[in-house]
């Protein structure tokens, strides 16, 4: 989660041992919830429902053995939201979503963690089925604290749409594209729509003010949205569509480009990558005092961070200075960066998956990497829309992986001939 982010947003992602986290929702930001705030009829019995589901796989747990305990979060579980197939939910859906999973559950399993007696000490389904259908009610139940931590704040997350990167996105995908704009009362009226749409998104990228000027000021998105629709059904009528479209395409495309790539301003002064040594990019990691973090922090980046024969060295060191590279570990903590401290929850296993991959992204910031997804309020749809701009990245993406456009930034800001 990167500090850039920051402005008016009040981050607080609370993980447990084997809460399914907001990390897992795509690496997306949370606001802070106020634990005074009254849980919506509809939702109490999904909050009551996740809980339960998690003390019981405590209990499972205690049973087991280390390599033998159950995980609702395995790397192949984790879902990812592509740009074309974005996720929408409110308190509706989410509660429509619990439903649909209790009614198609096992009937052992649901008449359990819907009763209120005693969990049972053993399973009355196979592992596999249980984990089924338990991350299941996870992931609701950790969507539906994630809408109650944002239902206060929509008005300022209906200002994120001005960063909506789909219109960009399918206009740049678009066949003939400027033959269509310049033929338009020809198109057929589903494709006119289509791109009609698309065009008034690309305009209000024009709006979008990572400081948060607008909002600041008043300016709503629904201003935007207003004078974007009139634009446009001008442009329309005067057969301007394709003047249109080349106004504001720079908008859109630096929208689209700035999530992947890394600012100049960012670059790390303690990075070691010269004709010395081509292959490698070493950098300086105060020491963690346990020997199984030095361990963690060494493999797991040092195996991720890799792309042919190149690869990134971790170099440990004891004299700490400003902004060095460096493992905190907090119970119940947000993954975050802080002047070089990645913070990690400390009541999360190191060896699960999820701690590996917050891992790599939060370093992915210290390098200077953006994170690359989009998640706002739709006032129109009243539902939050979220999405990774690449399924592929995992500066986007749980799925995601390092790829050569992220050696590529890397040797443009850190190489030095």
């Amino acid at each position: 989660m990167h500090t850039k982010l920051r402005g008016r947003l009040r981050l607080a992602i609370m993980h447990g041992t084997v809460l399914v986290a907001s990390f897992v929702l795509m690496l997306l930001p949370c606001f802070a919830t106020d634990e005074s705030a009254e849980v919506p009829e509809n939702l109490k019995i999904i909050m009551a429902t996740g809980e339960r589901t998690y003390d019981w796989l405590r209990l499972i747990n205690k049973q087991r053995s280390p390599e033998s305990a159950l995980s609702f979060l395995p790397k192949q579980s984790m879902n990812g939201y592509s740009i074309e197939e974005p996720d929408k939910y409110n308190a509706e859906t989410i509660r429509q979503r619990f439903d649909d999973t209790i009614s198609s559950m096992p009937r052992e399993m649901s008449d359990i963690l819907l009763g209120k007696g005693e969990l049972p000490a053993s399973l009355p389904v196979a592992d596999d089925v249980f984990l089924k259908w338990g991350y299941a009610i996870a992931v609701n139940h950790n969507k539906a604290k994630r809408w109650l931590s944002m239902a206060p704040q929509l008005d300022w997350l209906s200002h994120l749409q001005r960063r909506d990167l789909r219109g960009y996105y399918y206009l740049a995908r678009t066949p003939d594209l400027i033959g269509k704009l310049n033929t338009w009362s020809d198109l057929p009226e589903r494709d006119r729509l289509k791109i009609h749409d698309w065009i008034i998104d690309l305009c209000l990228n024009r709006y979008w003010d990572s400081n948060s000027e607008r909002y600041t000021d008043g300016i709503g998105i629904d201003i935007d949205i207003n004078a974007c629709q009139t634009e446009v059904s001008d442009a329309e009528k005067f057969h301007r569509m394709a003047s249109l479209y080349y106004k504001y395409l720079p908008f859109g495309k630096e929208n689209y480009d700035q999530l992947f790539s890394i600012p100049k301003n960012s670059a790390r002064a303690d990075i070691v990558w010269d004709q010395a040594s081509p292959r490698v990019m070493r950098i300086p990691f105060l020491r963690p005092k346990q020997k199984t973090h030095e361990i963690f922090v060494k493999e797991t980046l040092e195996n991720w961070y890799r792309y042919g024969d190149w690869r990134l060295e971790v170099v440990f060191t004891d004299r700490p200075y400003d902004g060095i590279a460096r493992l905190e570990l907090q119970a119940g903590s947000m993954d975050r960066t802080n002047n070089g401290a990645i913070l990690l929850d400390s009541n999360r296993p190191l060896t699960a998956y999820l701690s590996k991959i917050a891992l790599v992204h939060e370093f992915g910031h210290l390098l200077g990497f953006n994170d690359c997804y989009v998640e706002y309020y739709d006032k129109g749809e009243m539902t939050m829309v979220n999405y990774q701009a690449d399924t592929t990245n995992f500066m986007c993406s749980l799925q995601g992986h390092f790829k050569k456009t992220h050696f590529d930034e890397l040797k443009a800001l850190y190489f030095r001939d």
